[in-house]
């Protein structure tokens, strides 16, 4: 769905895979910077907050079906 060879794809997919792990409440950048193997300054070169990283999320998944072909 999201490019995860991309700095901002692995930050989606880790901050999804946080979520799915734990309550989000529980989840902060630091958690999914490490996950995807990244630094804080890597998730604000992308995402200012966690909200920006769901909409982020959203969007992957709007872009998803989007390109798909018309029937």
């Amino acid at each position: 769905m999201f490019d995860e060879t991309t700095p901002k794809g692995r930050l989606i997919a880790a901050a999804m895979k946080q979520a799915a792990e734990r309550s989000w409440r529980e989840v902060s950048l630091i958690d999914i910077a490490d996950a995807a193997g990244l630094t804080l300054a890597d998730v604000r070169a992308h995402f200012d907050s966690k909200p920006a990283i769901v909409r982020g999320f959203a969007r992957a998944v709007d872009d998803a079906l989007l390109k798909q072909p018309r029937k």
